[in-house]
């Protein structure tokens, strides 16, 4: 019988494809013939598109370098930094290896903050300017100042184009409370010497819309969904705002993502004593510039936890619910939204929290949805925050000791998305005191970092990798 050594390599390499990294990392290993496989580059190339479409697992590599520009020995580097950052994370007691620390400003406060996926880049938000951080260094690298802008697309930034992100902001009038125009703001970070911010911003909106959470963003336009339209831009300052009439659930609280020909909307969910309005609603709506429309339709996502095939039952005596901000994300890994609710009853002595994960699939980025199971984690103290990172498999969140409202951890939640799903939870080993004084959290899960900014303007940033 021939030993495996001894098979032709076109046929070796044929067989890596069914292994993932740690088990093609010791097949490596078993002998010097096999050791040789190393030095295709195909094998590794198609080892990382496994990380990333069947492991549902981002790669630690900025959006700037595509995987085909690297030369076989980075993309094994970025192969094992992949596999070492999976196994520190999924392990009983995740390990921090560096901590960076430095202020940002505090005044107006700081009122979003986020990753840019893969990239050591954050950015902040204050009413009226947008800054962009490198933690690497703690030196501000771009600054854009307009008079009431907000952004709003943290949890779902476009990354369509190498070396460039696109987020999606307005300028809002506190005095009306109304949003006045939209703006498309575009962070180049090709070459890390010379990151730029650049804007467009819109004609005036014709009519005087409130405070809506619904803003999307794509390579196409960006706009936001309120009550009964959908508003759009084609992010040219010449380019008029466009509405299109739509029956759209809830929209003025709703959270959506452009995908396609449609966009896919997450109403509000409301849970009370009396119940709950929209509990795993996901509205379909046809995208403004898609060739192809589809006809506006609802479907209903049951969740589950995950050793039950029972829809979610939330207990009949709730006295306090609270969600906080729930996260849609392009689904490239799987996950389309998660969705955090706290719980108190039983005349406030019991606490507990549930995280939702809401799974979806496409083939390719033309493709509609397709919509799986949900599942449920069921924590046993109250979750305050929550952040999301670029998978929407790994879910940082602030957690608050039932009945100890000075005693808070911070924990990691992990959904595997397996034929059976499967969400464990993690507490980080972060300083309990730090964690109670932090007012902002963010998660960036491609390399591994956690970061909290308190209440001073300080930022912490933990590095898992």
């Amino acid at each position: 019988m021939m030993s495996l050594a001894e098979f032709p390599q076109d046929l070796l390499i044929e067989l890596t494809k069914q292994l993932d990294i740690q088990e093609l990392l010791n097949l490596l290993a078993t002998c010097r013939v096999l050791c040789k496989l190393q030095h295709e580059r195909s094998l590794w190339l198609d080892a990382l598109i496994r990380i990333k479409e069947v492991d549902y697992q981002p790669l630690p590599l900025s959006t700037a370098i595509p995987l085909e520009k690297l030369f076989t020995n980075q993309l094994q580097d970025v192969a094992r930094q992949a596999l070492r950052l999976r196994k520190n994370l999924q392990s009983d007691k995740p390990r921090h290896f560096q901590l960076h620390s430095f202020s940002v400003r505090t005044s107006p406060r700081i009122k979003n903050i986020f990753f840019i996926p893969g990239t050591h880049l954050v950015v902040t938000n204050t009413y009226g300017s947008m800054d962009c951080w490198d933690i690497t260094t703690a030196q501000r690298v771009g600054h854009l100042r307009l008079p009431g802008l907000w952004v709003r697309t943290e949890s779902a930034v476009c990354m369509d184009e190498t070396g460039k992100t696109l987020l999606a902001g307005c300028i809002h009038s506190f005095g009306t409370n109304s949003i006045q125009n939209l703006v498309a703001i575009c962070v180049d970070f090709h070459d890390r010497t010379q990151i730029s911010i650049s804007h467009v911003i819109s004609p005036p909106t014709s009519l005087p819309y409130s405070w809506t959470s619904g803003f999307f963003i794509d390579s196409r336009m960006m706009g936001f969904v309120a009550e009964s339209v959908i508003v759009s831009w084609r992010m040219d300052a010449a380019a008029a705002i466009e509405i299109s009439p739509q029956d759209v659930v809830d929209g003025d609280r709703a959270n959506c993502v452009p995908w396609g020909r449609s966009i896919y909307v997450l109403p509000s969910d409301e849970i009370s004593n009396w119940g709950m309005t929209s509990d795993g609603l996901i509205q379909i709506l046809a995208h403004p510039m898609s060739a192809h429309p589809i006809s506006d339709r609802e479907i209903v996502i049951t969740n589950t936890f995950p050793t039950s095939t029972f829809p979610t039952q939330y207990p009949s005596d709730i006295e306090i619910s609270i969600r906080t901000s729930p996260q849609v994300l392009l689904p490239h890994y799987g996950i389309f939204a998660v969705t955090c609710r706290s719980f108190t009853c039983n005349f406030r002595t019991d606490c507990f929290s549930m995280i939702h994960f809401r799974p979806a699939h496409a083939k390719s980025v033309e493709d509609d949805l397709e919509f799986s199971q949900g599942a449920v984690y069921k924590h046993h103290d109250h979750i305050y925050d929550m952040a999301a990172g670029i998978s929407g498999t790994y879910v940082l969140v602030r957690v608050r000791v039932a009945n100890q409202f000075e005693e808070s951890y911070l924990g990691l939640v992990h959904f595997s998305g397996a034929a059976v799903p499967h969400i464990t939870f993690r507490k980080l080993d972060v300083d309990g005191k730090l964690v109670a004084s932090c007012a902002k959290i963010a998660l960036d899960d491609a390399l591994g970092l956690v970061l909290l900014l308190d209440w001073e303007g300080k930022m912490t940033i933990f590095s898992y990798l």
